[in-house]
């Protein structure tokens, strides 16, 4: 292309936009335009090649930082050159004309006249030739002002979500999602390999054009996969990361990007560092979670409809085994807190999270655990309201005091505390007592037999504290207590006091005696 045709170019523009640019200034002005825009061009070219491979990245690297400085000159070149002229009275009088726009229009008349005196053989004056129309205020084209040419902006340049749409997606799809378990040789050494091939040097190049939000993510997702390998997988699979002298340099060389980079604080790094959801494994199908949710917001991607769901009491025995342990307060409302984000699974107000987590609400903090927090503070309000233990709640005249005398008793759920129980077979004096506790998974095959207890006619009365039961081991003891002749079924929904279990009794049990003999 002739150097004439930048100026060509943008005199049709200025021309389309009736901006009436004088050819002094065009002249000046249309080089740097077509400069300014070979520069974005190239500007363009580079970050596309630095996002294709780590080695484009640090390649352009030195050359896109000098086309940014070069850019910034000449836009600012471009803008001195404009007011420059306009300062001198150029095109239209000067920044001050466009006030006088009206004065201006006046001595219009006149150029037939002048005109005229040069046909008559005037001498040529050294100066151009004013314009046919004087502007009427300051105009500047759009692409000089708000288009592809605006001082301080790199309309060539990606932007974060686009970055994040042409890198994450290959990064995403390279790891893939994290194993459930790793249980054999094959698994380990395929884990092993995918996590050293993320983690070499262009690869960690590539991440340098993420923000440093997904970079913390991605970092952690890896961390997590490694450290459930070398901590959470069979002593074999334990050998195989140990005796490979290449393993560790997963974590040298996350550390160094994190560190080089300053990134951000990625929970892992340290040796000492435990997981802050009970388990690496489940550590890492949080990140995993958390890189699904920043593809959604970056560039759109859609999101699962709906997550496994996961099964309350499985979640409950994680929850127990993690408290067990006796880890940091922190670890144990981190897991609580992704369990309860999990769609289908355990309730905030789930009775038997909130007797585990009774010791821990004053930690348990945000949205999240809101719930919990409320029901853990409605369970202790009413075991304080609850009366104790008077003479007057069981009188000796009790209507039902025989009845319950004759029976045989069984209570399902709640939490036998220390003397609970021998204190409700002192008040009540049933023929015999037993208290079944079903927390999570536990003791499920005690009340599967007393479903066929009941339907052998073993049991008189049994005490349902629905609040602190599944509804399966609900509907497991309603459905056998219907097939059964003679049990009676007392539902209790909040707490078991003495006073709340008289209720219960009187309003389910009749007063004739249970289990008597016929004769």
């Amino acid at each position: 292309m002739s150097s004439d045709e930048p100026m060509a170019v943008v005199a049709t523009e200025v021309e389309a936009r009736g901006a009436g640019l004088p050819a002094e200034l065009l002249a000046e002005v249309g080089p740097l335009v077509w400069r300014v825009r070979a520069l974005r061009a190239r500007q363009a070219i580079g970050y596309d090649e630095a996002c294709r491979s780590a080695r484009g990245a640090r390649a352009h690297r030195g050359e896109l930082q000098e086309l940014d400085a070069l850019l910034e000159g000449l836009l600012a070149e471009l803008g001195a050159r404009v007011f420059d002229h306009l300062e001198d009275g150029g095109w239209g009088g000067g920044l001050s004309r466009a006030a006088g726009d009206e004065e201006d229009e006046a001595p219009a008349e006149e150029a037939p006249e002048e005109g005229a005196e040069r046909q008559q053989g005037a001498p040529p004056t050294a100066e151009p030739p004013p314009p046919p129309e004087r502007a009427r205020g300051l105009r500047v084209p759009t692409r000089l002002i708000g288009g592809q040419v605006r001082a301080g902006a790199a309309s060539g340049a990606p932007t974060r979500a686009e970055l994040v749409a042409h890198l994450l997606p290959d990064v995403r799809e390279q790891l893939g999602a994290p194993p459930r378990r790793v249980r054999t040789y094959t698994e380990t050494v395929g884990e092993l390999g995918r996590l050293k091939a993320a983690t070499e040097d262009e690869a960690l190049c590539r991440w340098e054009q993420l923000p440093a939000e997904v970079q913390v993510v991605l970092a952690g997702f890896i961390v997590a996969r490694f450290r459930h390998l070398q901590e959470e997988t069979p002593a074999d699979c334990r050998g195989v990361v140990e005796g490979d002298r290449h393993a560790l340099t997963v974590i040298q060389s996350l550390r160094a990007h994190v560190g080089q980079g300053h990134v951000g604080y990625v929970h892992g790094l340290a040796r000492d560092h435990g997981p802050e959801r009970g388990s690496w494994a489940a550590d890492a199908v949080h990140y995993h979670r958390e890189l699904a949710r920043q593809a959604h917001e970056y560039y759109g991607e859609p999101l699962e409809e709906a997550r496994r769901a996961i099964n309350p009491e499985r979640a409950l025995g994680r929850i127990r085994a993690l408290i067990d342990q006796e880890p940091s307060v922190d670890r144990i409302c981190a897991l609580v807190e992704d369990v309860l984000r999990s769609p289908g699974g355990l309730r905030g107000d789930d009775p038997r999270l909130v007797r585990l987590m009774r010791p821990f609400r004053d930690h348990l903090s945000g949205a999240s655990l809101s719930r919990l927090r409320q029901a853990i503070d409605a369970h202790d309000a009413a075991q304080q309201a609850e009366p104790e233990f008077e003479e007057g709640l069981l009188p000796p005249d009790w209507p039902w005091r025989e009845a319950i005398r004759r029976s045989r008793v069984v209570m399902v759920g709640g939490d036998s505390r220390p003397g609970a129980q021998a204190r409700i077979e002192q008040i009540f004096e049933p023929a015999s007592f037993e208290w079944i506790t079903v927390n999570g998974g536990e003791n499920v095959r005690q009340v599967q037999a007393l479903a066929g207890r009941m339907q052998q006619g073993s049991v008189d009365v049994v005490i349902l504290l629905t609040a602190f039961v599944s509804h399966k081991i609900s509907d497991q003891v309603t459905e056998a207590a219907g097939k059964s002749n003679g049990v009676h079924l007392v539902y209790i929904n909040r707490g078991y006091g003495i006073a709340r279990l008289r209720q219960g009794f009187e309003d389910f049990v009749p007063c004739e005696p249970l289990g008597a003999d016929p004769a």
